[in-house]
């Protein structure tokens, strides 16, 4: 799709998302970018095609892919780059088709990003991806997260320094939690994005009390959650 029409899209959807001022004026930065827009076009549009071969999301038009999937990452990348965050990789468990990934690396392209995507066909996807859009920064693992952890950490990072977790994969919250816990920096931080119906809440072993933000997406403005749970210990 056409970089105007992915603008058109976007352009306000941060306040009328219910972000605060300070998330939707970050949200704005990322729009006003010309290389981030190019690189987001070119995905989307890379993930129609191959879409049509391997049925990565669904049967959507490009509209409900901006909406469902564009969208929702670009607000959750927002609320958690507006929390303290420690210098250092991110890592999306369970990325699929991309979200929040490979969109949190277009629009944070210093900051290296690990793929967990088991799935073959769709790890395969992500490589071609990063490859398409020249994403130095973009690391692709075929593996789940409780089998690669000392993996990540002997052969791509310093022992205990990602600054965040993240997943939309909720299903497997004390998996991912406590997977993730040993991977992260003191002060870095496990992020679940998910519904409001989920309970986000309770404290987990290794975490400082979790914050919850909303946020609404969609036509009918349906509300979602994003759950930051920080590493606790001395920093």
């Amino acid at each position: 799709m056409g970089t105007d029409s992915l603008i058109k899209s976007l352009r306000g959807e941060g306040i009328t998302c219910g972000l605060t001022q300070g998330q939707s004026t970050s949200f704005e930065a990322y729009l006003a970018d010309p290389q981030i827009l190019s690189k987001l076009s070119l995905f989307m549009d890379h993930l129609q095609i191959w879409n049509a071969k391997m049925n990565l999301v669904g049967k959507a038009t490009m509209e409900k892919l901006i909406e469902r999937h564009l969208l929702d990452s670009l607000c959750a990348l927002t609320i958690v780059t507006s929390v303290d965050l420690p210098e250092g990789p991110f890592l999306d468990v369970g990325s699929g088709a991309g979200f929040p990934g490979m969109i949190w690396a277009i629009c944070e392209p210093k900051r290296t990003m690990f793929l967990l995507e088991p799935r073959l066909k769709r790890a395969i996807f992500l490589k071609e991806a990063a490859r398409k859009l020249e994403l130095s920064s973009v690391v692709v693992l075929d593996k789940r997260l409780e089998q690669i952890s000392g993996e990540i950490s002997q052969k791509y990072l310093s022992p205990k320094c990602l600054a965040l977790s993240i997943t939309r994969a909720t299903g497997l919250r004390e998996v991912f939690l406590n997977a993730s816990n040993p991977l992260l920096e003191v002060g870095g931080v496990a992020v679940e994005m998910t519904g409001v119906d989920r309970d986000g809440q309770e404290s987990c072993t290794g975490y400082e009390r979790p914050d919850r933000f909303l946020y609404r997406i969609g036509a009918e403005r349906i509300e979602h959650a994003v759950v930051v749970r920080r590493k606790a210990g001395l920093r």
